[in-house]
């Protein structure tokens, strides 16, 4: 039957999808107050839309944030448009999904989720589901092919997808106690077959990172934050400054000479963002650096075995020597 109000509407829906393709993020409260109408109308408007083929996205907070999609097929499964992606976009996706997220900026990682959501309809991402095509680290001693590992990963990756503050009960080897953290997770990385997430402890103000195999549970909270500058700065001072993965505040210069056979093994790496080399008419090669983290650099250094000298600075030669004297002594 006609109605006599079609036109009416159709201004109303018009005026809808006009303010909200403005950009500016606004709710139903808002769009009700700005275009003088009740919020049962514009919920009424907002369900002709979607029936209609629109999807209209939202951020957490449900405000509409100017993204408008028409999709005419939108009850079916899989949405008639197609994603393309740049060859780089392809490797980061591939990255991400393998919970390796030191990879690309933050705005272009965003973006490439924001357009594999928007390509899906507007569908919420199943994070669980994701991890199934999770590629498996796995060395001697890592491995996360288990499902508390993969549902520990799917929640991190949802976590950082939606700035989300989480849970975390962590444990450390020869603890007897587990520690509980509030914990606001910034990045996920990969490291010599392992995963490790950086988070912000609030209630601490320290910054930490975080092996992914010690998290015994992990809860996302319906409390997002914001990322700070001053966070982001300690993990890549963090970064800089570790001579691998720890940093324990503790900066020393180091000065290895390696033997002519080993020499090119050190030359085709660069180990530390300090690093200096030095070639010398024998053979030679003389390595320096200035780095944080003792324990991990004396652990370097004894996988080189005699192949490697410690010039500088002597309380690291002396501690080495003990280390094997120690090893020597208990094994023969």
């Amino acid at each position: 039957m006609p109605r006599s109000d079609v036109g009416q509407t159709l201004q109303n829906v018009l005026l809808i999808l006009r303010r909200i393709q403005s950009g500016h993020p606004i709710d139903k409260r808002e769009l009700a107050r700005e275009l003088d109408r009740s919020e049962r109308q514009i919920r009424r408007y907002l369900t002709t839309l979607s029936e209609a083929g629109f999807h209209i996205e939202t951020d957490e907070q449900g405000r509409f944030r100017g993204r408008v999609r028409l999709l005419p097929y939108h009850d079916q499964e899989t949405p008639l448009e197609l994603l393309t992606l740049s060859r780089r976009e392809m490797i980061l996706l591939y990255l991400q999904l393998s919970g390796i997220g030191q990879v690309g900026s933050p705005r272009m990682r965003m973006e490439v989720m924001t357009r594999i959501r928007n390509a899906m309809g507007g569908e919420e991402i199943d994070f669980a589901e994701l991890t199934e095509m999770l590629i498996t680290h796995e060395r001697a001693y890592k491995s996360y092919d288990s499902p508390r590992s993969k549902q520990t990963i799917a929640a991190l990756l949802e976590a950082l997808y939606w700035d989300r503050v989480c849970d975390v009960t962590y444990r450390i080897p020869n603890e007897e106690f587990d520690r509980v953290y509030e914990a606001e997770p910034y990045r996920i990385m990969e490291f010599d077959g392992g995963l490790y997430c950086y988070c912000h402890l609030p209630e601490t103000g320290l910054t930490r990172l975080l092996a992914v195999e010690r998290i015994r549970e992990i809860s996302l909270r319906e409390q997002y934050f914001e990322h700070a500058a001053e966070v982001e700065q300690a993990i890549e001072q963090h970064t800089t400054n570790a001579f691998r993965l720890i940093d324990d505040g503790e900066t020393i210069r180091v000065r290895l000479r390696f033997t002519p056979d080993q020499k090119p093994y050190v030359l085709e790496r660069v180990w530390h963002p300090s690093q200096e080399i030095e070639q010398h008419d024998d053979g030679s090669a003389t390595l320096s650096f200035e780095s944080t983290g003792r324990f991990e650099i004396i652990r370097w250094i004894l996988g080189w075995g005699p192949a490697c000298e410690v010039i500088e600075p002597d309380t690291l030669r002396d501690e080495i020597k003990t280390v094997l004297k120690q090893a020597s002594e208990q094994y023969g």
